[in-house]
C-alpha cells in the first residue's frame, strides 16, 4: 500500500486544500469530476480557487480563461488545458478506474496534479461508530456493505492504476469528509436521513425503512450525548504528470 502523509482525521475541505493549495491562485485552472464535484469546487473558490465556468452534478471546471468544453467531463478538455483534475469517486466500479485516470492524466499539463480519492471502506466498517455513524447502518445490512465495496477503489487498485497511468510521485493519503455537525443524536439521524444513506441503493424501500427505525435507536447509545458529526472516511492517492 502507498504511504504518504497520513492527515489523519481532518475535513475534506481541509484535508484537499491543504493538498491543493499551490493550485488555488486566480490564474490556475482546476477540473472536478464525480460525486458532489460541485459541491468541492464551491469549497475550492472559498478557498481562494479561480471561478466556477461549468457546475454540474459530476463535474465542475474552475478558471478563469479556459474555455468550457461542449460537454462536461475531464475527457472533452483539450490536452494538457489544466493544472489540477481532481477526481473524487468518479467511477462505478473498479472497472472504470484507469479510464478515469487516463482521462485525468491527458487533461493536466505537464509537470500538473491529478488527485484521485474514493471512500476507505474497510476503514469505515471497521472504524468506531461514534466517529462514523453509518457504520451500524452496514453492519444491518451486510450486503449493502458488500455491494459498496465493490463499487469502490481500494488504495491498493487507486496505487497502482494512477502509477500505470503515467503519474509521478505518486503519494497517499487518508482523511474524513465531514458532512455535517448536529447538536444530538437526533439531530444526526434526521440529518442521515434527509441525505440519504449510500446503502439505501441496494435494499428494498422497506427494508431500508425498517433498518433506519432499528438503527437509529442503538445509534443512541452507540453515539455520546453533545455535539456529534456525520462523516465518512477517504483515502486519496496524488502525483503529477511527467
Amino acid at each position: 500500500m502507498l504511504c504518504g502523509p497520513n492527515l489523519g482525521h481532518v475535513p475534506l475541505r481541509t484535508g484537499l486544500t491543504s493538498l491543493v493549495s499551490a493550485h488555488l491562485g486566480s490564474g490556475s485552472a482546476i477540473a472536478v469530476a464525480g460525486e458532489a464535484a460541485a459541491d468541492l469546487a464551491e469549497a475550492l473558490v472559498r478557498e481562494g480557487a479561480p471561478p466556477l465556468t461549468v457546475e454540474a452534478d459530476r463535474f465542475a471546471l474552475l478558471s478563469a480563461d479556459l474555455a468550457p468544453p461542449a460537454v462536461g467531463r475531464v475527457r472533452d478538455l483539450p490536452e494538457g488545458s489544466v493544472d489540477l483534475v481532481i477526481l473524487r469517486r468518479a467511477w462505478r466500479s473498479h472497472a472504470d478506474v484507469s479510464g478515469a485516470l487516463a482521462a485525468a492524466v491527458g487533461a493536466v499539463r505537464s509537470g500538473g496534479e491529478v488527485v484521485a480519492t474514493d471512500l476507505d471502506v474497510n476503514q469505515l466498517l471497521a472504524g468506531p461508530s461514534p466517529r462514523y455513524p453509518t457504520r451500524l447502518l452496514y453492519l444491518a445490512e451486510p450486503e449493502a456493505a458488500t455491494r459498496l465495496a465493490s463499487s469502490t477503489a481500494s488504495p491498493g487498485v487507486l496505487g497502482s492504476e494512477a502509477v500505470r497511468a503515467g503519474l509521478l510521485d505518486v503519494e497517499g493519503f487518508t482523511y474524513d469528509d465531514e458532512i455535517n455537525s448536529y447538536e444530538d443524536v437526533a439531530a444526526l439521524w434526521s440529518g442521515i436521513r434527509q441525505r440519504g444513506w449510500r446503502g439505501a441503493a441496494w435494499v428494498s424501500q422497506d427494508r431500508a425503512r425498517s433498518t433506519f427505525e432499528d438503527v437509529s435507536s442503538s445509534m443512541a447509545d452507540a453515539v455520546p450525548a453533545g455535539w456529534v458529526a456525520d462523516r465518512e472516511p477517504w483515502y486519496a492517492v496524488f502525483g503529477r504528470r511527467r
